[in-house]
């Protein structure tokens, strides 16, 4: 899929499917966090003003991601941020972002409850590990290894 086709596509999921408005202002922040200033703006009812972190700014409620739609990180346009649940925000890397690394997808089913770029420092869970052939297992050790890949394509 071309990025222009996943745009649309992402952000017809996320109007239309879910109903969630965005915001069409061209107002930007070019600063490094600048999206975030622009999120507390517009969306307040998603951040805790109360619970201030140290830096003196109100952080996302927990569950709350903000979303780039057009997956550039340094376009911080009003008009190219939303703000989404969790699951809403690796909905939409997951079937439309074109730089997502769909390794990390097919492992993420092996894993219970993390992805295996938040596996922690023990490494694949014992329950998830018995699953695994040794071919697998060998495999497993890096993510981008072709052979690894190769093995998900041919279970799915």
């Amino acid at each position: 899929m071309k990025k222009e086709d996943a745009v649309i596509a992402a952000r017809r999921v996320i109007t239309e499917e879910w109903g969630i408005n965005i915001i069409n202002l061209n107002e930007r922040n070019d600063n490094k966090d600048g999206y975030k200033w622009l999120a507390i703006k517009y969306f307040p009812e998603y951040y805790d003003f109360v619970n201030l972190t140290t830096t003196g700014r109100p952080r996302l409620k927990k569950g709350y991601e903000v979303h780039h739609i057009d997956f550039d990180h340094s376009n911080n346009v009003i008009s190219n941020i939303v703000v989404l649940t969790v699951k809403q925000h690796r909905t939409i890397h997951y079937r439309f972002d074109p730089t997502f690394n769909h390794t990390k997808k097919l492992l993420s089913s092996y894993l219970i409850g993390k992805p295996p770029y938040n596996k922690g420092k023990r490494g694949v869970r014992k329950e998830t590990s018995d699953k695994m052939s040794a071919v697998h297992k060998d495999t497993h050790r890096v993510y981008d290894n072709p052979e690894h890949t190769k093995w998900h394509m041919e279970k799915n």
